[in-house]
């Protein structure tokens, strides 16, 4: 019956929801944060401020998106809000446990592209895989799509794409060096060919 297929279906968002979130907590955990530079979004903000604060980005994330859902739940899809709701609190909860338990990081001096490569593939296949199931990973995504239902003439994506390197441009003060600022928009370019060319095979 429909209202079974409508069950089953929201158990596998959820599960997808899940593997999401892993795949976040993983790229940023694992690869970006020993490599010294700022994915772009709320990603790099939290980063950022983990590197000043030493306080767990995790907690950053949900301190920053959690406004944010409460003001989008008034503007957009239930369904949208509540699955980046859930994506955002797993994943957060999954920073704060990776980091708690030590687990595995990519550390490595004269190759920190592979950083740049590999998280930009991760954070860019748990984005469609969001937008895919109806929901986002939080940040920047909820502000554009915000804008986007009380202006819908405007470019969405370009609105995304200044955000993300004001953000980028200001990880300069964090990190210090052009390098890490290179690296960022290396690996936004990457996550963004990640997630299309997901996006377009199963669209």
């Amino acid at each position: 019956s429909g209202e079974n297929m409508k069950k089953f279906q929201t158990v596998i968002d959820l599960f997808l929801i899940v593997i999401a979130s892993a795949l976040s907590a993983i790229g940023l955990y694992v690869f970006v944060n020993p490599a010294n530079f700022a994915p772009s979004g709320v990603d790099g903000i939290s980063m950022m401020l983990e590197k000043i604060t030493e306080i767990n980005m995790g907690y950053i994330s949900l301190a920053i998106n959690i406004p944010l859902l409460i003001m989008a739940w008034f503007f957009i899809s239930k369904k949208y809000v509540v699955y980046t709701t859930i994506f955002t609190i797993i994943s957060s909860v999954m920073l704060i446990i990776v980091e708690k338990i030590d687990f595995y990081q990519y550390i490595s001096k004269n190759n920190a592209w592979i950083a740049v490569l590999a998280s930009g593939v991760i954070l860019g296949a748990r984005t469609a895989l969001m937008i895919k199931i109806g929901g986002s990973t939080g940040g920047v995504d909820i502000i554009a799509t915000v804008v986007q239902q009380k202006r819908p003439y405007l470019n969405i994506e370009s609105l995304i794409s200044v955000f993300c390197y004001i953000i980028i441009g200001l990880s300069f003060f964090v990190y210090g060096n052009i390098e890490s600022i290179i690296m960022s928009i290396a690996q936004m370019m990457i996550f963004n060919v990640a997630m299309n060319s997901i996006l377009k095979t199963t669209r």
